[in-house]
């Protein structure tokens, strides 16, 4: 028994590996083939899953505050939103874990809930990982969660209220230097006038989003500052 377990210990400690091993390139120019690379392995990522969030769940926090973008790329919102609820659940329990990965749980566990809809879960999630990243002092964090709470905002029609908490998170991304999670915000912040019709402004934060994803080359993000390029026209009649 002992020796099995060792085993499965083992392998959770791999598959976490492999997946921190991922985690900077899921953001640039490679994400598509880390993605493929989850995608392989992603019986194997299931099982040390299954038996970390049972036996070590700092292993399972580890994963999961890493795994919620491939979950959120892959399109597996409710399974990703099952593993994280149990994740951050049990390690209520534990003490001493690191706050930074349950900061990091939260922030992906609330995206996933509000890309769901579930527009309450989701301010509450992203709202408790703020108020950790603010305490760790750690900018890149605070600015992810100010980025996601904005969506969430935005998404429960309160566009008004979401331009200052987008404005916040673009203002920190671009200080850390962080072109890429830039991009995004200003797509966020993009579609956030245009929704409240300042066609001009839509029109400046989405041409330099579009301008910062080709430099990237970051097909994903293209595609999305084009498709919202494309609807500004539609708006305008263009």
């Amino acid at each position: 028994c002992n020796e099995l377990e060792m085993m499965r210990l083992r392998h959770a400690t791999y598959s976490r590996r492999v997946i921190e091993a991922i985690e900077p390139k899921l953001h640039g120019a490679e994400q598509e083939s880390c993605l493929k690379l989850l995608d392989a392995d992603y019986n194997n990522i299931r099982s040390a899953l299954t038996w970390s969030c049972a036996s070590d769940i700092e292993i399972a926090l580890r994963m999961g505050s890493i795994l919620w973008e491939f979950w959120l790329a892959r399109g597996y919102l409710s399974e990703g939103r099952a593993w994280l609820t149990d994740i951050l659940q049990r390690s209520e329990t534990v003490p001493q874990l690191p706050a930074r990965l349950r900061a990091q749980a939260l922030n992906g566990a609330g995206l996933l809930a509000s890309v769901q809809g579930d527009q309450q879960v989701a301010k509450g999630c992203l709202e408790e990982s703020l108020r950790l990243f603010r305490e760790l002092d750690d900018q890149m964090g605070e600015a992810w969660a100010l980025n996601h709470l904005g969506q969430t905002m935005y998404l429960s029609g309160q566009q008004e209220q979401a331009e200052p908490v987008f404005e916040a998170s673009l203002k920190l991304f671009r200080a850390l230097g962080d072109n890429l999670h830039s991009g995004w915000v200003l797509i966020n912040l993009g579609e956030a006038n245009l929704q409240r019709g300042k066609t001009d402004n839509a029109l400046l934060l989405l041409t330099e989003a579009h301008e910062l994803f080709i430099v990237l080359k970051h097909k994903r993000g293209m595609a999305a500052a084009i498709d919202r390029l494309a609807r500004l026209s539609l708006f305008l009649r263009d």
